[in-house]
């Protein structure tokens, strides 16, 4: 007896609301504000940590296809198990109380650097390969972009 064809499911991408893409993908951080964790943003955590759950693979598969070999700025804000190390220079950074930049950078550090000797940081790429987060994709490209594994130095504009 011949069978009724199936029909095909295809599930539907929920629309991620422009503002909050902008926050996960660390565009809508912008401030000339020397406080610069924004208050209002630190209150709002929760809701934003609950939102980047939601949201995270979707968000995730997108800025992979289009960065590969990085993450954006929620990862290192909500999902980071470790962030980039520093790995020479002067300088000295405390993430604990540190706001993050959208590339898993320190914002801010505790004590002066010697402006001949700036802090340098393993790169997105090298971080992510350290905590073997690169998707299998991401390996491949990494073998033929070398480039990203190079170490990156801060450099900060004199006031």
């Amino acid at each position: 007896m011949p069978r009724k064809p199936r029909k095909t499911r295809t599930r539907k991408l929920s629309t991620i609301p422009a503002a909050l893409l902008k926050y996960f993908e660390g565009e809508s951080y912008n401030s000339d504000d020397e406080g610069a964790c924004d208050t209002f943003l630190m209150e709002l955590r929760p809701a934003m940590k609950e939102a980047w759950d939601s949201y995270r693979d979707q968000v995730l598969n997108n800025w992979i296809k289009r960065n590969p070999c990085s993450r954006p700025y929620a990862f290192w804000k909500f999902d980071a198990p470790e962030l980039r190390k520093q790995i020479r220079g002067s300088g000295d950074v405390d993430y604990e109380g540190s706001c993050i930049s959208s590339d898993g950078l320190p914002e801010y550090f505790q004590v002066e650097w010697d402006k001949n000797d700036p802090p340098t940081f393993e790169s997105e790429a090298a971080c992510l390969q350290r905590l073997d987060l690169l998707t299998l994709t991401e390996r491949t490209y990494l073998k033929k972009h070398r480039e990203l594994m190079e170490p990156e130095k801060i450099e900060f504009e004199e006031e």
